[in-house]
């Protein structure tokens, strides 16, 4: 049985992202695949493996089915199916070629209910919110009903005798945890190249405490879904694209079966694709589909893609869509009329995101290699800076279980930061840090006290890099006024002094003198280089200054950091290495990786949902969730981190390089 290629409920899940995929999928020596194969590291960054277990003892007394064999697993599940009454984990069912593995049914004489866990959060406020105006699941939630959808077909075509009606199990946000150390009870393994969870201490109900999943009644959807005409976008079907489902699903199975391909479309979709690879277009899922329907050749893959402009939307109007409908696959065919909004904005300072639009038309145009800088407004704001200069940058996570009694699923939990400093006089410092990856340990609070502590010595201008900051300190300062802490007051106090209070704060304060000041907003407003390529992510920014500053290179391309310069975790480190052509590399790659055979491209795709925005931590995050949930030597713990502190020690440092090559500009 093993042999056999079924659709199961992942490759299910590819197909309906793009039915091209379900030929690209495990052929590692055809297609590249750039998707992470690694279970342990997949588990992580699920943001919450945990959910699937603990969904398992709050519906108590049922069969694990562990067994991996195809065979065993389906002998296994039949026998309780035979039953009057049984509850199965991760139950094996097959119908049709379709093989799914179910993570909880609950069979009571003719009906099932099957349960699909989700790391996914919910409140009971959100249920209207899952819909578009058909009925149907909108684009956030389609994957996880479409999952849920096709296990209950299968199920139910398995055993026709009996009823199916389908949940979501979810994180739920509006749940107050009641117990301490909860998510200490769960670690993971993985066996066999699958993910285990290995339960530590008492998990009866009574120790759980308060349920923290909702059951979401999904079976009307699922219903609409089966009665509804499915757009699948495939090009060589005689009947036409759309299909019902029972006939997508079939269609489905016998491609994947026969290893046969199916045409679609390209979308704006595609350019994410896992299957695309630029430095090996013969092996590119990505190139192959492009080049055969818009005739493209390996030069124009060269060129600077229309796709790379800042803000894939305009409103209500997708750009990307756009171009591929009228063509436009290159940044130099594009006009003003392609990009230009309904109404051209006024702007009182710097660049509006339609500036930046022009000037990255312009660039490709022209072939320009130089940064276009706004010098004027750029020094008007740097000569209203007080000096010390302080450049923060946190790492922080999301975790589905809490660590504390009274915290909610996906709480924020802030573990790290750095912290950079730069004098009048220009000499720049490492000043400080703070890392808290102990075990079960709630950092938030003494998080807060050490930033005080570092920050509260001089009236100095404090920067961030994007919102997240500003976003974590109001988290805290809700989670402090809850507190019992005997400093809060203080600790709050501080907190407002360097923030701004986001759309949920209750009780809104003025933002200070000392209110962070964005750097990425002054990116966007008043610098744009051609390698940033639409992004204004520090990790494509810093590459980018680099190599507009013959300052930067000189200054940087000595063993002076760790040295003159002072530094926490680095050595005479040379942060400016040029390659063959005179560019300097990116110096995140001049880091050892924190995970071996994975890079930190990688570990960012592998961050989603909640932990989404994360603000380029994904590496980060993982580590930290590693070091929360895994087993590993002290040796290891003591690897990832200093990985951690070196990464988090070079995020500020960009910062710095950023505002001395500004400070350069306009002084030149």
């Amino acid at each position: 049985m093993a042999s056999t290629r079924y659709l199961t409920k992942s490759r299910f899940k590819i197909a309906l992202d793009c039915p091209n995929k379900l030929f690209y999928t495990k052929k590692g020596k055809t297609f590249t695949d750039k998707s992470v194969d690694d279970a342990f590291m997949e588990a992580l960054a699920e943001g919450g493996f945990q959910v699937g277990e603990l969904a398992k003892y709050y519906k108590p007394g049922g069969v694990d089915v562990v067994s991996l064999n195809e065979k065993e697993a389906l002998d296994i599940t039949n026998v309780e199916m035979a039953k009057e009454n049984a509850i199965i984990y991760e139950g094996a069912f097959l119908w049709n070629n379709c093989f799914v593995r179910a993570d909880v049914v609950v069979k009571r004489g003719n009906k099932i209910s099957l349960f699909e866990v989700k790391a996914k959060s919910y409140r009971g406020t959100d249920s209207d919110g899952m819909t578009s105006k058909s009925g149907l699941p909108n684009s956030g939630w389609k994957p996880y009903v479409y999952d849920v959808a096709f296990q209950k077909y299968i199920i139910k075509n398995a055993f026709p005798q009996c009823s199916v009606k389908a949940y979501l199990t979810l994180a739920d946000k509006d749940a107050i945890c009641s117990v301490d150390g909860l998510n200490q009870k769960f670690f993971i393994d993985v066996v066999d190249g699958r993910k285990s969870v290995r339960v530590s201490g008492d998990v009866s109900l009574d120790a759980l405490g308060v349920s923290l999943l909702a059951d979401v009644d999904v079976d009307e959807m699922t219903n609409l879904i089966y009665d509804s005409i499915q757009e699948t976008g495939i090009k060589q079907l005689p009947q036409g694209s759309n299909m019902t489902f029972a006939e997508m699903v079939q269609l489905f199975t016998d491609n994947y079966k026969n290893d046969t391909e199916l045409i679609t479309l390209p979308t704006s979709g595609c350019l994410g694709c896992q299957y695309r690879d630029n430095e090996n277009v013969d092996k590119s899922g990505f190139h192959r589909c492009w080049t055969r329907e818009f005739k493209l050749t390996p030069e124009d893959f060269e060129k600077k893609s229309a796709f790379d402009l800042w803000g894939g939307s305009l409103g209500s109007r997708s750009l990307k869509k756009e171009f591929i409908d009228k063509k436009k696959f290159f940044m130099k065919d594009l006009e003003e009329d392609d990009v230009a909004p309904k109404r051209i904005p006024e702007v009182i300072y710097g660049m509006s995101a339609h500036d930046r639009r022009l000037h990255q038309i312009e660039f490709a145009k022209t072939g320009s290699k130089e940064a276009f800088v706004r010098k004027e407004d750029l020094k008007i704001e740097i000569d209203s800076w007080t000096y010390p200069l302080h450049f923060i940058d946190f790492e922080t996570t999301a975790l589905a279980i809490p660590m504390h009694k009274g915290m909610r699923p996906y709480e924020g939990i802030a573990f790290q930061f750095s912290h950079h400093t730069v004098d009048k006089d220009g000499t720049v410092k490492h000043a400080g840090e703070w890392i808290n990856t102990d075990r079960g340990v709630y950092p938030n609070f003494q998080f807060v006290r050490e930033l005080k502590a570092q920050l509260e010595n001089d009236e100095g201008t404090i920067f961030r890099y994007h919102n997240h900051e500003n976003t974590y300190l109001n988290m805290i300062h809700r989670q402090l006024k809850g507190s019992n802490e005997p400093d809060k007051e203080g600790l709050m106090s501080f907190i407002q002094t360097i923030t701004k209070p986001t759309g949920d704060t209750v009780n809104p304060w003025t933002p200070g003198e000392r209110n962070m000041v964005d750097l990425y907003q002054l990116v966007t407003s008043y610098y744009i280089h051609p390698m940033m390529k639409g992004s204004n992510s520090i990790k494509k920014v810093l590459p980018a200054v680099l190599n507009d500053s013959e300052f930067l290179k000189e200054k940087y391309g000595q063993s002076i950091y760790g040295d003159e310069i002072e530094s926490k975790n680095f050595s005479n480190q040379v942060w400016v290495k040029l390659d063959e052509k005179g560019n300097a590399e990116d110096p995140y790659k001049l880091l050892e990786p924190v995970f071996n055979d994975l890079t930190v491209d990688q570990l960012e795709t592998l961050v989603t949902g909640e932990n989404s925005g994360m603000n380029d931590g994904g590496a980060a995050m993982m580590a930290y969730a590693r070091m929360q949930f895994g087993e590993m030597t002290d040796f290891e713990r003591e690897s990832y981190k200093n990985a951690l502190l070196r990464y988090c020690e070079l995020d500020t440092l960009a910062m710095v390089m950023i505002y001395e090559h500004w400070k350069s500009i306009v002084n030149d």
